[in-house]
């Protein structure tokens, strides 16, 4: 396990330390010497072909003549680009189409030993080896002098993203990625790179990190407990518990998935009973850090507390929604929005209300890179938000995270 300083020594893959949501494809940096410019010209012919052809609407945000545009001045250049750069070109161009789940998945070779979460004064640094210690809980503020700000608008035209929330979710983990960084031309692969950190002060801090195979075991170290209500039980799909004390039903939603041993059905009913059974003031349907799946699955739950006129009020039933908060977690929290007295509470979503999804795959022949689109739309409010904005907007700052603070769950129920 990553440790707290001074505390005993675990190991942790650097995967794991950064949840990496980026999804698993054939390791490009481990075949890259072995693919030609013929390779990628051939899977760049492929990918403008297909996408296309397979997405729902892929000019929805985009005009043909422009995706095309920028689709040939691309080709022409693939020859003199390194394959990094080809990397990064190819996920801009994909990128430009607007739709957050028509996307390049990537599996990254190298990596910079660091775990960045961004907060609303910055992006800090949480967890790294022993030797960059001095570093965590600052600010990063530069990669090899190239500002941050840059930095983050460099990479933000490379993931593919509808709202200001997800780029605050991807960014911090792409900061690593040698990869994209040397594709920008901020770094040079397998080469150290000068990270600058600035504490509460602005007094400035350089280190050199040097990048390693994110496969490999490395000892993390922190300084920071953060164990708050929402992040127990992580490797459950769901789970529910009563809190005495406030007289509160808690459902943690993590994912929008049946559980084989229990589905959701089994818990939903357990859950509904209890608001029979037991005096529950108030509901919270927590769905923060949920990436979605299948919105049906809630349908049940949702129709019961409509159902519930003694629970449905003003006041007593609360949905808890963050950046991570996508797809079809959106879509459950605009049901329960729409269908109950339902009061949203936390940070704008990543997810869009109205958005492109239910997404497929498919694999380019040569460098395996995976490329996932849409192949529906769904309609859900009217106008076009960018983000679903909760009702009591509350973020985690810094301070609170140091601190072990869920300010977002406190604002309910103390």
């Amino acid at each position: 396990m990553v440790r707290l300083l001074k505390k005993s020594k675990g190991w942790l893959s650097l995967a794991v330390v950064l949840s990496f949501i980026i999804c698993s494809a054939s390791p490009l940096g481990l075949a890259g010497e072995r693919i030609t410019t013929s390779d990628w010209e051939e899977d760049f012919e492929y990918l403008i072909e297909k996408l296309p052809e397979s997405h729902k609407n892929l000019y929805a945000n985009i005009s043909q003549s422009e995706f095309r545009k920028k689709a040939e001045s691309l080709k022409r250049r693939i020859p003199q680009l390194s394959r990094n750069e080809i990397l990064v070109e190819i996920s801009r161009l994909v990128a430009s189409v607007g739709d957050a789940h028509t996307t390049i998945a990537f599996e990254p070779s190298m990596a910079y030993p660091f775990s960045f979460r961004w907060f609303e004064d910055g992006i800090v640094n949480l967890m790294t080896v022993e030797k960059h210690s001095h570093t965590l809980n600052k600010k990063l503020v530069a990669i090899n002098g190239v500002k941050i700000d840059k930095v983050v608008s460099a990479l933000s035209e490379a993931i593919s993203h509808e709202n200001r929330a997800w780029i605050k979710k991807m960014v911090p983990q792409y900061l690593v990625f040698t990869a994209y960084l040397d594709g920008l031309g901020i770094v040079e692969m397998n080469e150290p790179a000068r990270f600058t950190f600035a504490d509460k002060n602005g007094d400035k801090l350089i280190v050199e990190a040097v990048p390693f195979d994110p496969t490999s075991k490395v000892e993390f170290v922190k300084n920071y407990e953060y164990s708050p209500q929402y992040l127990k039980n992580k490797g459950e799909y769901y789970w529910y518990e009563y809190l005495n004390d406030e007289a509160t039903l808690y459902f943690k939603y993590n994912l929008c998935m049946n559980k084989k041993d229990k589905p959701l059905s089994v818990v939903t009913e357990a859950m509904l009973s209890s608001l029979e059974e037991k005096d529950v003031k108030k509901v919270i349907i927590d769905l923060r850090g949920n990436g979605g799946g299948n919105s049906g699955l809630l349908n049940s739950f949702i129709e019961g507390l409509h159902r519930n006129g003694e629970i449905n009020r003003k006041g007593r039933i609360f949905v808890l929604v963050d950046r991570n908060t996508f797809s079809s977690a959106v879509i459950n929290a605009i049901d329960l929005k729409n269908k109950t007295e339902a009061i949203l509470v936390g940070e704008p979503t990543g997810g869009k209300p109205n958005h492109y999804g239910e997404v497929r795959y498919f694999n380019l022949p040569n460098t395996g890179l995976r490329v996932f689109y849409s192949t529906k739309y769904f309609e859900y409010v009217e106008g076009n938000p960018a983000s679903l904005f909760p009702d009591r907007q509350i973020r985690v700052t810094l301070q609170d995270f140091l601190n072990n603070r869920d300010p977002v769950l406190e604002a309910i129920i103390l």
